[in-house]
C-alpha cells in the first residue's frame, strides 16, 4: 500500500523528536478547542506524554508506532491524491499541447529519409570538466 515501511524501533533521536512534537501539537489543539474540559484533558494527555517521551524515549515507542500506522492509509491517500493532481493538472495538458503542435522534444519520429540518428557532439579535452559535471 505505501511503499514507506514503519520504523518499528526507531531511534532515540526521533522519539524525542516525536515526543517535543506532540506536546507542541497538543498545545496547538487544546488552544483551538471550544470547550475548556476537552482542551485541558487533550493538553493534559499530550504533555504527559511528551515529557516522558523526552525523559525516557523508549517508553514512547509503542505511542510512536501506533501513531505511525494510524496514519499510514491517510499518508497514502494523500500523496497518491497529490500526485495524481500534479500528472493530470500539469503532466497531461502539456502532453497534450505538444502532441497538439506536433512538437517532438525526444526525437521519436522515424525520418526514413535520414541515414543514421546519431547526433555529432563536440568533444571536450579539458579533464577539470570531470569536476564540474552540472
Amino acid at each position: 500500500m505505501v511503499f514507506v515501511e514503519i520504523n518499528r524501533n526507531p531511534p532515540q533521536r526521533d522519539l524525542r523528536i516525536f515526543s517535543g512534537l506532540l506536546i507542541v501539537f497538543s498545545g496547538l489543539i487544546a488552544w483551538r478547542l471550544e470547550s475548556v474540559s476537552a482542551a485541558q484533558l487533550v493538553l493534559g494527555i499530550g504533555v504527559t506524554l511528551g515529557l516522558i517521551g523526552l525523559a525516557a524515549p523508549r517508553l514512547i515507542r509503542p505511542v510512536f508506532v501506533g501513531w505511525m500506522i494510524a496514519v499510514r492509509p491517510i499518508a497514502f491517500v494523500v500523496s497518491t491524491t497529490i500526485l495524481a493532481a500534479v500528472f493530470y493538472l500539469l503532466v497531461w495538458p502539456l502532453g497534450v499541447l505538444m502532441r497538439l503542435k506536433h512538437r517532438d522534444a525526444l526525437r521519436l519520429k522515424i525520418d526514413r529519409s535520414t541515414p543514421t540518428y546519431w547526433l555529432p557532439r563536440q568533444t571536450q579535452r579539458d579533464p577539470r570538466r570531470y569536476f564540474r559535471q552540472y
